[in-house]
């Protein structure tokens, strides 16, 4: 009898046991730094990588029978990016190299430019502070973003754009760095300070940027989908390392900006994010865009940070 007593108190237990784990294990809050599911020992060498490719627009919806309903742009000034990121991680931290570009036109002053990045850059966690240091080329010339206009506005049958590129090329340098502290905690949320600078020489803007950003995010379904929402807010100082150029400095202005952005994996190792910013390069226009990760793991979602650029 005390046996089968013994007996049943072990199958009691071993099932509250077990219910607790489901219930512990059906939902799981995410953090930025590091997905419990995703550790990996500590060991030499590549540990993971992910692609990152993104694009933005002032004119992203393009549906002309929306117009007195949502926000259609200027399709100028700083009208189209592309950004393409391939991100390292390493026991030491994440490594990245990054290009962006920039479709630049001044339809006032017959204008047309592209302004390229390209740059390696890395990112080291201190606890709750992250830090951000890269290096590389900034280039301004015809790469393209003519044609890529063109054609866009051809299979949308816009208007199009016929400007010309006249001797406006220039090569420079870019040196980035940064810095975000992570000030509260809690679960699901986290709230950050950031500040950081991208310096440009060869007429390509410099800009030093400062502000707080909240992030949102949890596990869903048993951690089979991760769903983040952040926000932004902050300050942007444009500033010419070189002389005033009377073509790109009209494209740039100081002041203040706002960003959201949602990002959720609908697949594994796919992550797709969404976001809108406003007056991102002083000039208060709104800008629309989407990021596509491949080979994503858990641990580096969507970032405003990222796309908020230069």
């Amino acid at each position: 009898m005390s046996a089968l007593i013994m007996l049943n108190i072990i199958l009691s237990l071993t099932s509250g046991i077990c219910a607790a784990s489901q219930n512990n294990s059906a939902i799981r809050f995410h953090t930025s730094l590091q997905s419990e599911r995703e550790k990996r020992p500590d060991t030499k060498g590549i540990l993971d990588y992910q692609v990152s490719i993104a694009y933005w627009n002032d004119n992203f919806i393009s549906i002309r029978g929306l117009e007195p309903y949502l926000y259609v742009g200027k399709d100028d000034n700083i009208t189209t990016s592309f950004w393409l990121q391939v991100a390292f991680e390493y026991s030491s931290g994440w490594y990245f190299v990054n290009i962006y570009q920039s479709i630049m036109t001044k339809k006032k002053m017959h204008y047309r430019t592209d302004l390229l990045s390209i740059f390696t850059s890395m990112e080291q966690q201190f606890g709750r502070t992250k830090a951000t240091v890269g290096f590389g080329l900034t280039v301004r010339g015809n790469y393209g973003g003519g044609f890529i206009q063109t054609t866009y506005h051809d299979l949308r049958k816009f208007t199009p754009v016929n400007l010309p590129y006249e001797g406006n090329n220039s090569n420079g340098l870019l040196l980035l760095t940064g810095v975000e502290y992570e000030f509260l905690e809690k679960e699901i949320l986290r709230l950050s300070g950031f500040a950081s600078n991208c310096l440009r020489t060869g007429h390509g803007p410099g800009s030093l940027k400062t502000g707080l950003k909240l992030n949102l995010m949890n596990d869903m379904k048993a951690n089979k989908h991760t769903l983040q929402f952040q926000l932004i807010a902050g300050h942007s100082s444009i500033y010419l390392v070189d002389n005033v150029d009377k073509y790109i400095s009209p494209m740039f202005k100081s002041g203040l900006f706002q960003a959201a952005l949602t990002s959720i994996n609908l697949t594994d190792n796919f992550l797709t994010s969404f976001w809108i910013s406003r007056n991102q390069y002083g000039l208060n226009q709104t800008y629309f865009g989407a990021t596509l990760t491949f080979g994503w793991n858990g641990k580096r979602m969507g970032d405003l940070l990222d796309v908020l650029y230069p």
